[in-house]
């Protein structure tokens, strides 16, 4: 009897400790949970299989995590194994995306390969923030994109284009309203209660947390407010809470046009290929403006393409949004330049995908910024030093912004969400010197109140390290590895912005035109290939015509050896042009699988001695189209040989148009 006592008063102290006594809700009980879907469902065009697994599911959570009885909404999960064979680490690595409104797992399931440093005896968690990318609702706003397709090619001012756009978001708004989603949900406060349930999700004690852009700020606020789930944080492109990016705005940007220009002047290679970079930046801008050029875009998803009107607002903007990409960096003084000379090829091929891109929900991004960011007023916007052309377009769009919050109508967050973060977990805080939106002295102003962390600012990043390298991917896997410990930096000390200059490739513009689908350079290749197989039929029928008049044994007209001689040339002509193209397609292709936009301008330094076969081809095939007009002249060979030959000509010559065209023949002398 005293053993059973014991054994009661035991439990009864066990379940007093372990808070089973307590009267706890339903709801507080089950938690939020974990339900596993299959991976085709989400529809990303990657292979998971036995060497590339993947685990797919949707982590339900309540609307407000404050009313856990209310409506329910789901969070798509892709969870990737640690593939290396190693002991897998007890905490994962999960990663939160930018915008707000991006989606996370589109973003990284293909950026996170298996060899990745930063899946090496880790699981990785992707997961789509509530609104963003497959997550259940979705707050995508289509009317954004229908938008930008209508007014792509119209001569609108920067008010007149704000003031659609807001019709259009708020039609957007009032569509979401109507399908039952409450708007005021989505803000950063929910957001950082659902990564916290994703972890209790799935099973985890703690977590490393990785955010990038506004997902560093959604980390910060999870540091904040449940910081007991987290292990470790790396905060990339820092978003702190104290700072309101959109009021900085202008001033960022004009810091990262100054980092280009200098860094453009300070290096000889490119202060020689690129000079006086600003002066010709301006004067680009304004010449555009004055007369905007024609391009053409094309939806990569629909293929369709839309003649499109670029005016000098939209090239200062769309030089800003391609600061982001730290790999697109050393190749903006050659696209400046391009521009002044009417070459629009590169930037034509990266806004078609900036354009009609559909991976942002707009409705998330609205519903979180105008709950936490609009709070200001124009007085409040940093302009001191700002480029006219920079403040002008920042002050309008910022009127716009508030103008589209104030009929957004969410509750403001207040205070709380502009307050420091102060914390001990171990925080890695990376910057990009060119990042456009977040500088290094945002990492600098979070890192003041976290007791624990590790600044690295990359001298040749932008907005955001991850995946972009072996450098940035190394640091944060050591990182990760032991959080306590700061990470060895020295690659990142050691960068310097290698820009791009005319004798570190092969000019070969035909390569971009292609890659954009262009319709132009489409039709060339058509007519290239035609000249090409008209010229190669010679390589079958003068050898037949010569054998069957061999065993006819005929007496034959002598023949001048000047003639034989250029059809013997004639035969060989097309050989050199064959084995140009191969090498080019072979080059191109390489290009591409690497994501190298080199190929949007021409091959590798390597490939220059290919550009004399053109010119081989060209002398062999002058020789034999001399040689038929002598035919001509002296009345050799029958008719049909003459005009045969003709033909062969003919398509040499339609073949050397399009190469000059291309500019083929003097890539080797540039």
């Amino acid at each position: 009897m005293r053993k059973f006592l014991v054994a009661v008063l035991f439990l009864a102290f066990w379940l007093l400790l372990t808070g089973f006594t307590s009267a706890q809700p339903v709801s507080a009980q089950s938690g939020p949970t974990f339900t596993p879907a299959d991976c085709a469902d989400f529809d990303l065009n990657i292979g998971f299989d036995e060497t590339n697994p993947a685990q797919c599911g949707y982590v339900t959570v309540p609307e407000v995590h404050q009313q856990p009885d209310g409506p329910q909404i789901e969070l798509a999960v892709l969870i990737l194994p640690n593939p290396s064979g190693s002991p897998t680490a007890a905490s994962p690595f999960v990663i939160t995306q930018g915008g707000p409104g991006g989606a996370t797992i589109e973003t990284y399931a293909f950026q996170l390969t298996v060899d990745s440093p930063l899946r090496q005896g880790r699981d990785v968690i992707l997961f789509d923030q509530r609104g963003t990318g497959l997550s259940k609702p979705s707050l995508a706003c289509p009317e954004l994109l229908t938008l930008t397709k209508e007014t792509l090619n119209l001569d609108l001012t920067l008010e007149e284009g704000n003031q659609r756009y807001n019709q259009s978001a708020l039609a957007c708004r009032d569509r979401l309203l109507s399908e039952g989603i409450n708007l005021a949900a989505f803000n950063s406060f929910e957001n950082a209660a659902d990564v916290d349930a994703l972890r209790q999700a799935l099973g985890y004690e703690k977590i490393d947390l990785y955010g990038v852009s506004y997902g560093t700020l959604l980390a910060l606020h999870t540091l904040r407010d449940y910081s007991a789930g987290l292990r470790s944080v790396v905060l990339d492109a820092v978003v702190p809470p104290q700072i309101n990016f959109i009021t900085m705005s202008p001033s960022s940007i004009n810091r990262a046009f100054n980092e280009l220009f200098q860094s453009c002047a300070a290096d000889a290679e490119c202060n020689a290929a690129y000079p006086n970079l600003e002066a010709v930046f301006d004067e680009t801008m304004a010449a555009l403006n004055q007369t905007p050029a024609n391009i053409i875009l094309q939806d990569l998803e629909t293929n369709e393409t839309y003649p499109t009107l670029f005016d000098g607002d939209a090239f200062q903007s769309s030089l800003f949004q391609i600061l982001y990409g730290s790999q697109f960096v050393p190749w903006l003084p050659k696209v400046i330049y391009d521009a002044r000379e009417g070459n629009f090829d590169f930037l034509s091929s990266l806004l078609g995908q900036l354009y009609f891109d559909r991976s942002m929900s707009y409705g998330m991004y609205y519903s979180v910024v105008c709950a936490e960011d609009a709070d200001f007023t124009l007085q409040d916007v940093s302009l001191e030093g700002v480029r006219p052309s920079i403040a002008d377009n920042e002050i309008l769009n910022d009127q716009a912004m508030l103008d589209l919050c104030a009929r957004w109508d969410v509750p403001a967050l207040g205070a709380r969400a502009d307050e420091p973060v102060v914390s001990s977990v171990p925080t890695l805080v990376l910057s990009g010197q060119f990042d456009p939106i977040t500088p290094p002295a945002f990492g600098a102003a979070a890192a003041e109140t976290l007791t624990n962390h590790y600044v690295v600012v990359f001298p040749t990043g932008s907005h955001g390290a991850a995946t972009t390298g072996d450098c940035e991917d190394g640091i944060i896997a050591e990182f990760l590895n032991n959080p306590q410990r700061a990470p060895n930096t020295a690659c990142a000390q050691e960068q310097k912005m290698d820009f791009f200059t005319p004798g570190e490739f092969v000019p070969l513009p035909i390569l971009g035109r292609l890659l954009n689908f262009d319709s132009r350079a489409v039709i060339q290749v058509i007519i290239l290939t035609l000249g090409l197989l008209g010229m190669s039929t010679a390589l079958l029928v003068w050898p037949l015509l010569w054998l069957v008049r061999k065993l006819r044994r005929r007496p034959q007209a002598p023949v001048p050896v000047f003639a034989i001689v250029g059809r013997l040339v004639g035969l060989f002509t097309p050989l050199p042009l064959i084995l140009f193209l191969v090498l080019v397609l072979v080059g191109g292709f390489q290009l591409a699988l690497e994501n190298n936009f080199m190929v949007l301008f021409g091959l590798p330094n390597s490939y220059r001695i290919a550009m004399l076969l053109p010119w081989l081809a060209l002398v062999a095939g002058s020789l034999t189209a001399a040689a038929t007009v002598y035919t001509w002249g002296k009345s050799i060979r029958t008719l049909g040989d003459r005009i045969y030959d003709t033909l062969v000509v003919l398509s040499s010559l339609g073949a050397f148009v399009i190469l000059a065209v291309w500019q083929t023949f003097f890539a080797f002398f540039r």
